[in-house]
């Protein structure tokens, strides 16, 4: 009898294992509908920025030189808009990869990327606005699924230019761009694009 009672609680055990297995794996499935990762950057433009304007001693380019802005180009692949808030960059040496803290910046952003549909790219964007100015003087502008900024202020010029008598001493910083929004959904969303900047 008791072996019988033994065999009994086995099986129960058993079926109560794989029912809580399938009974939690069904449970913990996500309700989410939509995904943030279908949002991507084709292409950011251009991937170096350099020297725009006629300066040819280092002095004069670190006081009025002009480098190229950056444009970063967004493609939603589902049908829900997401909607980019914030952007912050921060910068690198390009030959070691020490991060550079005391040029990071970030500003707020609003800019909305439709969905596409029927596998096309959303070409407008809904909400399309000029970001606040970051305190380092560098500001970005919205237009369509495509965002433009400036990587290369002040702060930046000096970085890449130390010793302004000695060409030896100037170095390449990498800029990481990183965009922080929502989706349709209020799922958190975070992209990021990266630019070499050349002296």
């Amino acid at each position: 009898m008791l072996d019988a009672y033994i065999k009994y609680v086995r099986y129960l055990a058993v079926f109560t294992i794989v029912g809580m297995i399938f009974y939690g794996g069904c449970t913990s499935t996500s309700n989410v509908t939509h995904e943030a990762a279908g949002i991507v950057i084709p292409s950011v433009s251009p991937s170096v920025s350099t020297l725009t304007s006629a300066e040819t001693e280092e002095a004069e380019i670190v006081k009025n030189g002009k480098f190229s802005t950056v444009t970063v180009t967004f493609q939603n692949l589902n049908a829900i808009p997401v909607t980019l808030k914030y952007y912050k960059v921060e910068y690198q040496d390009g030959y070691n990869g020490e991060k550079i803290g005391s040029l990071s910046f970030g500003a707020d952003l609003a800019q909305t990327i439709p969905g596409s549909t029927a596998g096309t790219s959303a070409t407008a964007a809904t909400t399309a606005t000029t970001p606040t100015t970051a305190t380092t003087g560098s500001t970005a502008s919205a237009s369509g699924n495509s965002i433009t900024l400036s990587v290369v202020n002040q702060k930046v010029k000096n970085e890449m230019y130390r010793v302004l008598t000695d060409s030896t001493d100037n170095r390449i910083l990498t800029a990481k761009i990183t965009f922080y929004g929502i989706d349709y959904n209020a799922n958190g969303l975070e992209l990021n694009a990266s630019v070499t900047i050349v002296p």
